[in-house]
């Protein structure tokens, strides 16, 4: 190569290093990568309001979102944006009412481009009012508790309970718990009275979240009547001490089907009958005492085998007053017949003589409508109404229309028991 063109690229070359030194000597260095330092997370309870603080180095005002992941997504929560120094707060409001653990993060846009802190995560504690224990059935009249937490509160959280009444929830009695964060609530509502009630606990937290149990079922059976004392105890009137009308069924139903369904019959329109079934009525399978209790009604004693008790001895009366016949608190002699020595019997095993005032003779073969028509004309407030099962009074529309007859002349019936009646009954709830 010769001198003058080894010159002009040797120029060239010193030309073009200088242009390149030039321009780089002129450019800023390159600018470090956005970072946020984020303060927030770790423990709440349900509805407490709780923040993220995030700071943006380089300083600056720019858009910021909290993001929340939901299943294998993040998704967008609140929106925001920094202020001259780069710092944000922003609220931490997904799941804020649910217990559990969310994790988010913050986002920040600097130049249009998205800049992300650190996963943190937040866990919700639960509040929840718990039931521990409570009553499906409890006797009219009296204490029927329910047993209830509040979910790691402790002391001082109020928790109320509430009926369904008329299709609407009402509130009925308010505790505080204590230290354990329990607290016993009664059932006041409806306690005097046999029925079925539904209720529920309710309590709010301190962060206005408010808990809610599933609804519950209290069932209070008819309060059994104090035993009469026996200077005021009415051999007619028996156990009864209303102004209902206590429909009375003596021996034997037809079919063991006959008698359930008039059983069903009588419960399913609030009717408490009397059954004074005999003891061979019991050993021919066509009476079942226990699905009688079941269904509401008093199962009381009739004999083993319907005989006139005035004329036999006090240790044979005493074994028809036994099994297999009913062996309970109150009996009727067949026939009402009784004496002295039958009264004395009765009395040796704890039972109570209960008659009648008000005889429809249904045992001369009276139609059902003949005898539906004489116990609505004749009966009265607190009578004892005597009937047979294997007659035509014994039947579901029978006494159906006897209560329907009867209530047209403001007459009421002895209402079904709720519940099972126990075997051996102080009284007889009406």
């Amino acid at each position: 190569m010769n001198s003058r063109k080894t010159r002009a690229v040797a120029r060239a070359l010193t030309i073009t290093l200088a242009i390149v030194l030039a321009w780089g000597w002129n450019q800023a260095p390159a600018a470090a990568a956005p970072t946020i330092t984020v303060t927030g997370g770790g423990t709440a309870f349900v509805g407490q309001s709780m923040n993220v603080t995030g700071t943006v180095a380089p300083a600056g005002v720019y858009p910021a979102a909290t993001e929340v992941r939901v299943g294998s997504t993040w998704s967008r929560s609140q929106l925001g944006t920094t202020n001259a120094s780069g710092k944000v707060t922003l609220p931490l409001t997904y799941g804020k009412t649910t217990p559990g653990t969310y994790r988010f993060r913050l986002r920040v846009m600097v130049g249009g481009v998205a800049t992300y802190s650190r996963e943190f995560t937040l866990t919700r504690r639960s509040t929840r009012v718990l039931v521990l224990s409570a009553p499906s059935s409890a006797v009219s009249g009296t204490t029927a508790n329910v047993k209830a937490k509040v979910e790691n509160l402790g002391a001082g959280r109020r928790i109320t309970s509430q009926f369904l009444v008329r299709g609407k929830w009402s509130n009925s009695r308010t505790v505080t718990t204590n230290g354990a964060g329990q607290a016993t609530i009664p059932l006041t509502y409806g306690a005097s009275t046999p029925g079925s009630y539904t209720w529920r606990l309710v309590s709010t937290n301190p962060y206005g979240v408010t808990s809610v149990t599933r609804s519950y079922k209290l069932t209070r059976t008819g309060s059994v009547e104090p035993v009469i004392p026996d200077a005021k105890y009415s051999v007619t009137r028996g156990p009864n001490v209303t102004n209902r009308v206590v429909l009375t069924f003596d021996d034997c139903p037809k079919s063991l089907t006959a008698f359930r369904q008039t059983v069903l019959a009588a419960e399913a329109a609030d009717i408490g009958l009397a059954l004074f079934p005999t003891g061979a009525c019991m050993s021919s399978g066509r009476f079942d005492a226990a699905f009688a209790r079941a269904h509401g009604m008093h199962v009381f004693n009739h004999s083993v085998s319907h005989p006139d008790l005035r004329g036999l001895s006090s240790a044979g009366i005493r074994r028809q007053l036994g099994s297999p016949g009913i062996v309970t608190t109150y009996g009727r002699p067949p026939y009402g017949a009784y004496n002295a020595t039958v009264q004395a019997a009765y009395r040796s095993v704890g039972m109570r003589i209960w008659t009648w005032n008000v005889d429809t003779n249904d045992w001369r073969g009276k139609s059902q409508s003949a005898v539906v028509s004489y116990v609505v004309s004749h009966a009265r407030a607190g009578n004892s109404v005597l009937m047979h099962m294997q007659w035509n009074g014994f039947s579901p529309s029978a006494i159906r229309a006897m209560k329907s007859g009867l209530n047209a002349r403001g007459v009421q019936v002895c209402r079904n028991y709720i519940g099972t009646v126990p075997a051996r009954p102080t009284g007889m709830w009406c």
